[in-house]
């Protein structure tokens, strides 16, 4: 269980440093479903 949520962490800093996907509250223009498939894009990219 660890393991999944420590990629799921490294999954979402990863996308804010990266800046593309970031939501509104977050100084973006992506909806919350960019933001969250570009999350599980970077989880599955981890296995």
């Amino acid at each position: 269980l660890f393991d999944h949520a420590a990629r799921i962490e490294a999954a979402c800093f990863a996308t804010i440093k990266d800046g593309k996907s970031l939501t509104k509250d977050l100084g973006g223009n992506a909806k919350c479903s960019d933001f969250t498939e570009e999350i599980c894009r970077r989880v599955k990219d981890l296995d």
